[in-house]
């Protein structure tokens, strides 16, 4: 009888600690992504690239300002999520008016799939990369300890590196309003 209840407690435990980790969350504010999003996000790199070579063919500096909304962001997100193999999915980002990104994804641990909760800044990073700096890791509900947060933050971070380095740019910042990112910068021509 006393083995059948520890046997029972143990099962109540470990089910807990699954419905802890693998129940899914709210996604950050509704965020949607669509195929609109998707054309969209590419026309503003599209644009952002062909202001560099418009400076560099007129010899002259150009102006850049594209705002990215939640989707195009989340879009660009999973793409480099794609592009690099990383293990999560349905990267969903939202950009707060306190200048902070709040995102959500799918990540596989230990065979399971969980749900990952980041917050973060976003920031031209020093290799010219926009990105943004993880302050926050949650896994299903459980906060990630600081001791742990430098090593998974690492990996979450390269998801959240959106493109290629920013060369041949000055002046480059970012804004985060609700729901949006607004990135200006001066493409130079030399």
């Amino acid at each position: 009888m006393r083995r059948m209840v520890l046997i029972l407690s143990a099962l109540v435990v470990v089910g807990g600690g699954w419905w802890l980790v693998a129940r899914p969350a709210a996604g950050p504010a509704q965020v949607e992504m669509t195929a609109d999003d998707a054309r969209s996000a590419e026309g503003k790199i599209e644009a952002i690239i062909g202001a560099r070579a418009q400076a560099v063919n007129s010899g002259q500096p150009v102006a850049v300002d594209e705002t990215f909304s939640d989707g195009e962001l989340s879009w660009l997100a999973n793409q480099v999520a794609e592009k690099k193999g990383l293990p999560v999915e349905h990267v969903l980002l939202h950009a707060t008016s306190d200048g902070t990104i709040q995102g959500e994804a799918r990540s596989q641990v230990g065979g399971v799939s969980v749900p990952v909760r980041v917050e973060g800044v976003p920031e031209v990073g020093p290799d010219d990369r926009l990105r943004v700096r993880v302050t926050g890791v949650q896994v299903g509900v459980v906060p990630v300890p600081e001791v742990v947060l430098g090593r998974l933050a690492g990996r979450v971070r390269e998801a959240l590196e959106l493109g290629e380095p920013l060369t041949g740019y000055s002046q480059v910042h970012l804004t985060t309003t609700n729901g949006a990112v607004t990135v200006t910068a001066v493409a130079d021509p030399n």
